[in-house]
């Protein structure tokens, strides 16, 4: 398996900077340092919460291969992001309604699914999907990208624009290196665009440690500064239940884990708001500090 410092490496050597514009619509990307950081928890959990509000929210599974949220939710996905290719399915017929106001766009099945196997995307096919998503955010007051802990792919979901990025991670030192190899990822990509860190399955007080390395690191070798997300405990009450096949909404009702996600999507819903009434002018970088 790739590992996230090779896989920076590698796309690195192919990227030039582009100043970070944020999106006219408010789309939160949600990026994982590494695999079984909670990427996919706490991104339905920010979507949950949008919708909740009245928000017509969007989620969208960016696992082409094998998405998970339509199993989260109990619904059973016959279309999906992987049959958006060139020349496939009109994104808005592949979005399901899972209720009011919540809507899903789900990741493959690892099946057949409108003519697509489940197979991964070239990275050209990816961006492609990507602009063709664009003109669909505009029916939703939130977009939530699940875009999983490949760079690639959270470059790609970020492609049309963005508001947020919130990278999950774990507080050991893998995932704390994986972390930072996002964040750097990121700003070579985008000089500027907000980052914040969320840690999950973890205690408070290794939680700030393991965030104050990554933005240490930030800080010494990018010249940034990255948020701090907060906490999202380990919950095995929540993970019993998602194992078992309950619906997230369900699933999550009054747990430690769900109360925290909460909390966390409360404030970013917050900040949308918040940044909905200043002016959006883009960011202009005036150098890049050397790695």
């Amino acid at each position: 398996m790739i590992s996230q410092t090779e896989q920076l490496r590698a796309f690195v050597g192919t990227r030039t900077a582009d100043p970070w514009r944020a999106s006219d619509d408010r789309v939160l990307v949600i990026a994982g340092a590494r695999g079984g950081t909670g990427t996919s928890t706490v991104a339905a959990g920010i979507a949950c919460t949008a919708a909740a509000e009245g928000r017509r929210t969007l989620l969208v599974d960016a696992d082409e291969a094998n998405g998970t949220h339509h199993h989260r939710f109990g619904v059973i996905a016959t279309s999906g992001i992987g049959a958006l290719k060139p020349g496939g399915s009109d994104p808005a017929s592949a979005v399901l309604h899972l209720g009011t106001t919540l809507h899903l766009l789900p990741g493959g099945s690892g099946q057949a699914m409108d003519g697509a196997l489940g197979m991964p995307f070239a990275p050209a096919e990816r961006r492609s999907v990507f602009r063709r998503l664009a003109p669909v955010y505009r029916g939703y007051d939130v977009v939530v990208i699940d875009a999983g802990s490949r760079i690639d792919a959270v470059i790609a979901a970020g492609l049309n624009g963005l508001r947020k990025c919130v990278i999950t991670s774990g507080a050991e030192p893998a995932s704390v290196a994986a972390a930072y190899a996002m964040v750097k990822g990121i700003h070579l990509t985008w000089p500027g665009a907000p980052v914040e860190l969320v840690l999950t399955r973890t205690g408070d007080d290794r939680a700030r440690d393991a965030f104050a390395e990554v933005q240490g690191a930030a800080g010494r070798f990018l010249g940034r500064t990255i948020g701090f997300g907060g906490v999202i405990p380990d919950d095995d009450t929540l993970q019993t239940a998602i194992t078992a096949g309950t619906p997230l909404s369900v699933a999550s009702g009054g747990t430690r884990a769900a109360m925290a996600l909460d909390a966390l999507a409360g404030r970013l819903l917050a900040e949308l708001d918040r940044d909905a009434r200043r002016s959006m002018a883009p960011y202009r970088p005036t150098g890049r500090p050397a790695a």
